[in-house]
């Protein structure tokens, strides 16, 4: 799929990795509806696009029926994008009950919800791309990242069992399951440092990967250095020792008091 002419409504726009996304994607042809709860860092964005004109749809994506008006607002979507997400990275007893609430709703029933809003128009042409951001933390869960981890565990089920419902109406899915990203995200937001060994990503080689992706129709991509594909996969294959390994390698929390 070439980006030239098309439409792609991006969710979590105002975000530092959701900017870099918008640069790439305007760079490579796309008109841009940016989609955030920052409405002034919206129209800065959208102004310091190269093409377009690029729109803006401010929105609380926690707002009943916020996820079904969004798709709406935005008129004809070529690719949907559902970047927006919550961090959810605190111990479950450390969590409160409305934040988890609010993690799964963000991570999981949001994008649910804009994908199957979607999909009707892309049906009628016959054309479209559904594109869901998750995390290699949906492969294999980090401590302290209980709601995140299996939120995006979840959003990454949900986006293989759609690929093939949706292939014979020429729609596409791709599931992003990026790693650690330096200088943005949520990680680096609450001052957060990847793991020993496993490794960063630049926001700018993030993008390049990310539409290199979506213009292949790739299933899943994977966007993280190869020492942490390794790990994810091991999780996978050899969950058992994948655990016994990371007890040995993470630090262990200190005993409530």
């Amino acid at each position: 799929m070439s980006f030239t002419g098309k439409r792609v409504l991006l969710t979590g726009a105002a975000g530092g990795l959701g900017e870099t996304t918008a640069h790439a994607l305007a760079k490579a042809g796309a008109t841009l509806v940016l989609s955030s709860r920052n409405e002034v860092k919206l129209r800065e964005i959208a102004e310091s696009l190269p093409g377009g004109p690029h729109e803006t749809l401010p929105a609380d994506l926690l707002a009943e029926g916020a996820p079904r008006q969004v798709v709406a607002d935005a008129g004809q979507v070529d690719i949907l994008i559902a970047n927006a997400g919550r961090p959810g990275g605190w111990a479950l007893d450390e969590t409160e009950f409305d934040e988890i609430d609010q993690v799964v709703r963000v991570n999981f029933e949001v994008p649910i919800k804009m994908a199957k809003a979607v999909i009707p128009q892309m049906k009628e042409r016959g054309d479209g791309q559904i594109v869901l951001i998750a995390s290699l933390a949906g492969k294999f869960a980090l401590p302290d990242s209980t709601m995140y981890s299996s939120t995006k565990a979840g959003l990454r089920a949900f986006g293989w069992a759609l690929r093939p419902e949706l292939a014979r109406d020429g729609i596409g899915v791709s599931v992003v399951t990026p790693g650690f990203i330096s200088e943005v995200g949520m990680f680096a937001k609450r001052k957060r440092k990847a793991p020993p060994l496993a490794g960063t990503i630049s926001p700018q080689r993030y993008a390049a990967k990310l539409l290199k992706g979506i213009e292949k129709n790739d299933g899943e991509i994977v966007i993280a250095p190869p020492q942490l594909r390794v790990l994810s996969q091991l999780s996978l294959t050899a969950p058992s020792l994948f655990d016994r390994a990371f007890r040995r390698a993470a630090p262990q929390r200190k005993p409530a008091e």
